[in-house]
């Protein structure tokens, strides 16, 4: 064992070897990896949930809390959490292990797992998050503004739906008010003041959804020259008391693909210059770290880059957070999968991984392109 700060490409640091099936890869080999966690939790987090949250393990992945199994994740791009608060001790002395097996068959008795360099292991960040039993679920906020093109261009306040699911992982049925609120993403001046829904009532072990309707006065859009951002705060309330806050990036614009005219942004005609970006950072390896990933975006927009597609596979956060904030646009793609698709387990696999997507990027201003199943090979059998 040795010390490792995540995220972590153990890929970039071995010798290259013509023992690769491609050089596409960077005749870099893959492997087997293991990952371990020590820590202790305090006795006050004996009555919160817990769960642990990977954004990306490359590529087939295993889960291990205190000795036990928790599960497999089979796919190298998609973010997954999983659910411990059954499997640690919260009792401020019990040291507490996580330990993930990271297996990327890049050899030439096992074949490859992409044709393009993927590095492996935990490649991109890895969080502990601990929530009231009554909280918002993970991708939980969903926003949308229907009407902006014509509220914006006529002058009128600006609608903005909101709906937020309330996860109750509670024995007992809890009352709960959702509280919402829009501030600006750099100074917090306030756009839309603080709006409670009416008491909704959550059975214990489930899931309900509050959708409030809200109202932004002259909110500034964004626009890859002028990329203003506002954070929506969900404040989920019990009783009275703010049992989880939840902030949510977001921004205003509207996209037109026009026959005459072509692809217009904010009602302004745009001549999208794009790259086709993979996810590795070139010596750096395929580490998704916030501040490379910004300084390669700005070395693009300075040379008139507008657009990025994501090649072939779900964005890091650190990316889409990038873009957000520089103003680049996003063209993403969940997936490229070699398999026949005519099996049905592949279809389906590919089904979930475009669903989380989209339930993770959905508010991501940034995101104005969604692609599938980019180079598959489809059958009419299918």
């Amino acid at each position: 064992w040795r010390d490792v700060t995540l995220p972590h490409d153990w890929s970039i640091e071995l010798d290259f070897t013509n023992g690769a099936t491609t050089s596409e890869i960077g005749h870099l080999a893959g492997g087997i990896g293991w990952y371990r966690k020590t820590f202790t939790l305090p006795p006050e987090m004996a009555d919160k949930r817990i769960t642990v949250d990977f954004g990306g393990v490359y590529m087939d992945s295993y889960t291990y809390v205190n000795g036990e199994l928790v599960s497999r994740h089979p796919y190298g791009y998609t973010p997954f959490s999983y659910d411990i608060t059954d499997l640690v001790v919260c009792d401020g002395e019990t040291e507490n292990v996580i330990a993930v097996r990271a297996e990327n068959r890049i050899d030439s008795m096992q074949g490859t797992t992409s044709r393009w360099y993927s590095g492996s292991g935990i490649y991109r960040d890895v969080h502990l998050t601990v929530t009231e039993p009554v909280h918002v679920a993970r991708y939980g906020t969903k926003i949308t503004t229907p009407d902006l093109q014509e509220e914006y261009t006529s002058g009128q306040d600006v609608t903005v739906n909101v709906a937020t699911q309330v996860q109750n992982d509670s024995e007992d049925e809890a009352t709960v008010t959702v509280r919402t609120s829009m501030v600006g993403y750099e100074d917090e001046s306030v756009l839309i003041d603080p709006v409670e829904s009416e008491p909704v009532a959550v059975a214990a072990g489930e899931t309900e959804t509050v959708e409030q309707v809200l109202s932004a006065a002259e909110p500034a859009l964004w626009s890859v020259d002028d990329p203003n951002l506002y954070n929506l705060v969900t404040e989920i309330l019990v009783d009275g008391v703010v049992t989880d806050r939840y902030e949510s990036r977001f921004g205003f614009r509207w996209t037109e693909f026009t026959v005459n005219d072509g692809f217009l942004l904010n009602g302004e005609w745009m001549k999208l210059n794009g790259m086709c970006m993979h996810h590795d950072q070139g010596a750096l390896g395929s580490v998704s770290n916030y501040r490379a990933v910004q300084r390669q975006m700005e070395i693009l927009k300075g040379m008139g880059v507008n657009a990025i597609r994501v090649t072939h596979n779900p964005a890091s956060n650190e990316l889409l957070q990038v873009c957000d904030e520089l103003g680049l646009m996003v063209s993403e793609e969940p997936g490229l999968w070699w398999s026949d698709m005519k099996d049905q387990a592949i279809f389906d696999g590919s089904l979930e991984v475009m669903r989380r997507t989209v339930l993770r990027d959905r508010s991501h201003v940034s995101v104005a392109f969604w692609l599938s199943f980019n180079e598959c090979i489809f059958t009419p059998e299918f």
